[in-house]
């Protein structure tokens, strides 16, 4: 049903010594959905991980030998798990590395012993992406950056 990403895929959990490449991706990620350069570099600073996050989340990296593919990062709370990112290599978009990072996160969450909630701020562009996953569209919010989009807010129940 689902497209697949290169059989040789591995998966590696986030450190913070990635950070700096995370972010880079992120960029890359956000930038091929055509934003105005105005707005990407207002969202800059939002797509980095923070140390902190790092700490308190979870994530991991799809790669292949030499290259990362994308990854994605949850972010617990009492009530729900937040999918803080998720990032594919512009070249990998539409190739399945996607729906396998995300088949990932909702099974770490599940491992974590999460039977709640995820919850995603989606880029508008990618909410059939979730959406075809399970996802149900709960209302929007706006984006942190002034004038930016409106960010559908979808949830999957665990």
């Amino acid at each position: 049903m689902f497209k697949e990403p290169p059989k040789e895929t591995k998966f590696y959990p986030i450190r913070i010594t990635h950070r700096d490449q995370l972010w880079e991706l992120a960029l890359r990620s956000k930038a091929h959905w055509k934003y105005p350069v105005q707005y990407l570099e207002a969202a800059r600073d939002g797509l980095k991980l923070s140390a902190l996050q790092i700490g308190q989340g979870w994530g991991e990296i799809a790669a292949t030998p030499g290259q990362w593919l994308g990854y994605y990062f949850i972010l617990p709370s009492f009530s729900h798990c937040q999918l803080e990112h998720l990032w594919v290599e512009p070249d990998w978009i539409g190739k399945g590395v996607g729906g396998k990072l995300l088949e990932q996160a909702i099974q770490s969450v599940k491992n974590a012993g999460f039977h709640d909630t995820i919850q995603v701020y989606s880029d508008p562009d990618a909410e059939g992406f979730y959406l075809k996953y399970g996802f149900k569209r709960v209302g929007e919010v706006p984006s942190k950056v002034e004038n930016g989009p409106m960010f559908p807010s979808l949830v999957l129940k665990v």
